[in-house]
């Protein structure tokens, strides 16, 4: 079981910074490494928001775990639909050192280009539909802190993420 400890001081210390990998299945699980990540991956769920974290949460996982049948939730962050002083709160729901579901997965298939796929990304998703609603400005100033942590200031220990 893979148990990275991973926050963004900024959003902590604004109470925006949740660490849920506990509260669902295969939130610390999976196979994968740090070494291995070499790009970041940006999703929507196209899902509603409820401007709250937790429930945001849940509701994909609901999707993910029971729905799909998946072994946990497909990203490792979730940048939620609640607002706390001007940010959006950032849940880490699937461990860094654990490959999610958030891109296609070769497993070694010949087609499969070299160095992508799930093993080799961090996948973050924005809670909800946003060709439909659009992006939140909170959302966004949230995903600024949380690029600038995972590339400029965790390069030591996620060294192959270099740039967003």
């Amino acid at each position: 079981m893979s148990n990275f400890p991973f926050i963004v001081p900024d959003l902590n210390n604004k109470k925006c910074w949740l660490d849920l990998r506990g509260r669902y299945r295969g939130g610390y699980g999976w196979r994968g490494n740090l070494r291995s990540l070499n790009k970041v991956i940006l999703h929507h769920t196209v899902t509603p928001r409820s401007g709250n974290a937790v429930k945001d949460c849940d509701m994909l996982a609901n999707i993910h775990i029971r729905s799909n049948r998946w072994g946990g939730i497909g990203y490792h962050l979730l940048i939620t639909s609640e607002v706390k002083d001007g940010y959006a709160v950032v849940a880490y729901v699937g461990d860094l050192k654990s490959a999610r579901a958030h891109d296609f997965n070769g497993k070694g298939k010949s087609w499969s280009p070299h160095k992508q796929g799930n093993f080799y990304s961090v996948g973050i998703s924005f809670i909800g539909n946003h060709q439909k609603d659009g992006l939140m400005v909170e959302q966004l100033r949230s995903a600024k802190l949380l690029l600038d942590e995972l590339v400029y200031r965790e390069d030591a220990r996620i060294p192959n993420v270099k740039s967003y």
